[in-house]
């Protein structure tokens, strides 16, 4: 087996990355995971395209997503949602989005931007939620696109 490392380094071959999820699938949860995780760290979209393929559990799917609204600029967080929907289901997402509107304004805000849950019922919380944070937060803004502040609080 190839180490995480060495995986992370490789060009992008589509047969090779289908070989790598089979061998994944048949590792324990655990093992699965660091072997994501330590790509993912190395190679963030090398990792997060093994994420979605390799049937992690929720909780897994829950850090790889926090890790991407944290660390994740307003563009790439998309790519840590893309890899964990599936997984988590939009309900789910849309929880863990909410629950850092109090003391992560600028994760709501990423996620906020693009985040168009396809059930229509979701999308009015989505957009209530929109309106909280714009009540909250009138004058956000933040020069920063990582991190969970905006600029000057």
């Amino acid at each position: 087996m190839t180490s995480p490392i060495d995986y992370a380094g490789l060009p992008r071959d589509t047969k090779r990355e289908d070989e790598m999820c089979a061998m994944l699938r048949t590792k324990n949860e655990h093992e699965k995971f660091e072997f994501v995780w330590r790509v993912m760290k190395i190679n963030p979209g090398a990792g997060l395209r093994l994420a979605k393929r390799v049937q992690l559990i929720p909780v897994f799917l829950e850090i790889i997503l926090e890790h991407g609204f944290v660390y994740g600029n307003a563009s790439s967080v998309r790519m840590f949602y893309e890899a964990t929907v599936d997984g988590l289901g939009e309900r789910r997402v849309y929880q863990l989005v909410s629950a850092h509107l109090e003391r992560a304004p600028l994760i709501v805000d990423k996620m906020l931007y693009w985040f168009r849950p396809n059930d229509e019922d979701l999308m009015q919380e989505v957009r209530a939620l929109k309106a909280r944070f714009n009540e909250m937060y009138p004058e956000f803004k933040s020069n920063h696109s990582t991190g969970i502040l905006p600029t000057g609080c």
